[in-house]
């Protein structure tokens, strides 16, 4: 995804990863600006997600199918007073079923009516507007008298909307965070910030016992990364049960004879580049990764190969994967299947917000090509002015224009 400085990219990102801990069910409450110490955070707090001079915000998910039924789920969230936050409605329906709606009924309440999948009017229950529905469905349907087979199935389809929507990943990898012992881990789950990398690699390494596939690809990929050769992935242990990852050196030359280059000793670009691709290898199968500017700190000669063990592992594991990028040279990378699914977030005016097109949708891949590249294409600007709403009446003018003029 490319775009200009506040053309809205942060906020999608922000949105992909709010929807997953709404899925959780995550209390508003608790939602709270970054560094508060809050089970999630966003930029001012969830208060902040709503626009200039409205009062409430909705996120909409309807492009995922379920048993071959498309998905439509949706959630509206107001702020009532200062700093009261409250569900204001929220709804789900895969196919032609709709399995609840909520509306705000008055004060904390929330009415939501669901199916019981049988026959009649649908029952109505009484939820408190302080969390999702979709994370409470199994609260609405226990009480149900209704023994249609569909209200037991219900629970099931739920579920997998759920883990579909949990199952978004978040990663800006920090440097100084990962030079740091980690404690070691049967099975973690890599952190936004990669703070314990040396834990999820040490975990991929059995314990020391015997590499794991994923490590092995991880080490394939990142052998051809430093200057200096290393022959795999080491750790150093302490008695206290933390452990810190390092490249162990190739000491066939002689002229190396460390045991082990620690993550304190590793450059930035290196540390999140390790991070990035450890992050593509153990997340569950059929996730979704975002990484902002995840170029950053790598050299540009290494572009191709960044984006080629991206798109692999993306299709090897089924993973829906999305990076921004500012620099020309990984731009300049993609191939033409990759350059049809870049997406450019802009803004058409202050009033409509950001919009995200792709760049598949615009004719205009032939001009890249005599531009020299997609990094030449968007560091001049072009991309901007074939996106302004006025572009192609401007287009149409200068043409009729030129036309006079050759008469």
């Amino acid at each position: 995804m490319l775009g200009r400085n506040g053309s809205g990219k942060t906020n999608l990102i922000e949105g992909v990863e709010l929807f997953a801990a709404l899925a959780r069910g995550v209390p508003f409450n608790e939602i709270t600006d970054t560094d508060r110490g809050g089970s999630f955070e966003v930029r001012g707090g969830l208060r902040s997600c709503v626009r200039f001079g409205r009062k409430s915000f909705g996120l909409r998910f309807n492009r995922a199918r379920v048993r071959n039924q498309p998905v439509d789920y949706f959630i509206r969230i107001a702020v009532r007073g200062k700093n009261d936050l409250q569900l204001a409605a929220e709804s789900l329906k895969v196919g032609h079923q709709l399995f609840f709606d909520a509306v705000h009924d008055h004060g904390d309440l929330m009415q939501v009516k669901y199916s019981n999948f049988a026959r009649g009017r649908n029952p109505t229950c009484t939820l408190s507007a302080s969390r999702s529905v979709l994370s409470r469905y199994e609260e609405i349907i226990r009480n149900s008298r209704s023994t249609a087979p569909g209200l037991r199935t219900s629970t099931r389809t739920v579920e997998w909307v759920r883990r579909h929507l949990r199952n978004s990943y978040i990663f800006d990898p920090q440097p100084k965070a990962m030079r740091e012992y980690a404690r070691v881990e049967y099975a973690p789950q890599l952190l936004r910030n990669g703070a314990n990398l040396s834990s999820v690699l040490f975990a991929l390494s059995d314990f020391q016992r015997e590499d794991t596939p994923a490590l092995r690809r991880i080490t394939e990929i990142m052998r051809q990364i430093p200057e200096e050769p290393f022959t795999g992935i080491g750790f150093e242990e302490t008695s206290l049960g933390d452990v810190m990852a390092g490249f162990v050196p190739d000491q066939r030359n002689g002229t190396n004879t460390r045991k082990l280059v620690d993550a304190r000793m590793l450059s930035d670009g290196t540390l999140r580049m390790l991070a990035i691709i450890t992050a593509l290898e153990t997340v569950p199968d059929g996730s979704r990764i975002v990484v902002e500017e995840f170029d950053n700190g790598l050299h540009p000669s290494r572009a191709k190969l960044l984006v080629g063990a991206l798109a692999a592992t993306a299709s090897r594991r089924k993973l829906n994967v999305l990076v921004t990028t500012h620099n020309p040279a990984f731009m300049d990378a993609f191939d033409e299947s990759q350059m049809k699914s870049v997406l450019i977030c802009h803004s058409e005016d202050s009033d409509s917000g950001s919009r995200v097109t792709r760049l598949g949708d615009m004719d205009i891949a032939g001009t890249i090509g005599l531009r020299g590249g997609l990094g030449d294409f968007v560091s001049h600007g072009v991309l901007e002015r074939h996106l302004s709403p006025d572009f192609a009446k401007k287009r149409a003018k200068e043409t009729r224009e030129w036309l006079a003029s050759l008469s």
